[in-house]
């Protein structure tokens, strides 16, 4: 009888750890991409508006996106996370926000750069984009881990714009492969993401 209680509870156990993964899943926004490009296939993103803008932001790659990072990444292509703190496909929406830190929790990772955003004209005072270099060694990193990290800025402009997220792979995503953005309004509040469920409780940007 005491036998088949700790297999009842063990059984539950697994349950709810499953239960729960699936919900933490769910909840958060699909990244579309080919596999072979191998970006994270899972997000979950936080935006703070307080006295400065924390962008807290969450990646989950599944096993065969995680095989084809660490076979990028022994290549020498260099698997990097891009964190834009503006527009970079229309180039503008710099010297809005500028990185005055950048906290890296879990992902393992071999160095990180701060850098001037892409837009013409832009003041070289405020840095708008992080480049976080991927570690994706078969030591280091693995599938089914919620890596995370934060970025926060100084706001220095008037608001109205956008940040994006992109990943980068010389042989998989040359010019980058887009993964989301948010955009905020000139208070700094954040008013949609995409893609749809990736900020939670905001609609998906037009």
């Amino acid at each position: 009888m005491k036998r088949y209680i700790k297999l009842l509870i063990v059984f539950m156990v697994v349950i709810t750890i499953s239960v729960f993964l699936s919900i933490s899943v769910l909840a958060a926004g699909y990244y579309p991409h080919y596999y072979e490009q191998s970006p994270p296939d899972w997000g979950q993103w936080w935006w703070t508006n307080g006295s400065m803008i924390v962008w807290e932001n969450t990646n989950w790659w599944d096993d065969t996106s995680a095989v084809a990072l660490r076979y990028h990444w022994y290549r020498g292509s260099d698997p990097t996370l891009e964190v834009e703190g503006y527009n970079p496909g229309q180039r503008i929406d710099c010297d809005k926000l500028s990185i005055d830190s950048v906290t890296i929790y879990n992902l393992p990772y071999t160095h990180y750069e701060i850098k001037n955003g892409d837009c013409p004209g832009n003041s070289p005072t405020f840095k708008e984009q992080v480049d976080i270099h991927i570690k994706g060694s078969d030591e280091d990193f693995h599938s089914g881990v919620w890596y995370d990290h934060w970025v926060k800025y100084q706001k220095v402009g008037t608001g109205n714009g956008e940040v994006n997220f992109s990943y980068e792979v010389a042989s998989g995503c040359p010019n980058d492969c887009w993964l989301g953005k948010i955009q905020y309004d000139h208070s700094y509040n954040a008013t949609c993401a995409s893609p749809s469920g990736i900020l939670s409780g905001l609609p998906g940007c037009p």
